[in-house]
């Protein structure tokens, strides 16, 4: 898409967005608000004008924090992946930190069920983040779980590790 369509396009999608945060917070899952924080950095990072889209990321992230408690994994992880994209950006975004010490705890609490891609993207958010908000705090305490790994003893499930 070239500029001029991005610039109709996007006040009319954010404008969309903007009134489904407002009539139906609850349709957006994890999922979503990821890709939509993720589309922003994307777009800034390819030099779109994308204004319209950072308009509404302070309301997406009170949803964000609200539904933080009943997102997947996989989601609390692309969320703080996507956060770390877009605030990595020329343009940092401040309503983007309120999302992470809220997600980075949901993301502590359920690290036990993590598949390896959630982990890793969870990870590279708090190295990319670390010096803008305190993400990694909710880290710091993962229960490590080694028993079914050749080679590394078996540890309890009341041991922890220190992340850094």
């Amino acid at each position: 898409l070239d500029d001029q369509l991005l610039q109709k396009l996007l006040p009319t999608l954010a404008e969309r967005v903007f009134e489904l945060l407002f009539l139906r917070p609850d349709d957006f899952n994890g999922q979503d608000i990821a890709n939509v924080i993720w589309s922003c950095g994307e777009l800034q990072a390819r030099g779109a004008p994308v204004s319209p889209l950072l308009d509404l990321l302070p309301v997406l992230s009170e949803v964000a924090v609200k539904r933080a408690a009943v997102m997947k994994e996989q989601d609390l992880s692309n969320v703080m992946w996507s956060c770390a994209m877009l605030q990595g950006g020329d343009t940092p975004v401040p309503a983007l930190l309120d999302i992470m010490p809220v997600v980075s705890a949901f993301a502590e609490k359920r690290a036990d069920t993590m598949t390896a891609q959630a982990l890793a993207n969870t990870l590279w958010a708090a190295s990319i983040l670390k010096d803008e908000v305190d993400v990694a705090a909710g880290l710091r305490h993962v229960p490590l779980r080694t028993g079914s790994v050749p080679g590394i003893p078996h540890t309890s499930n009341s041991e922890q590790i220190s992340v850094p």
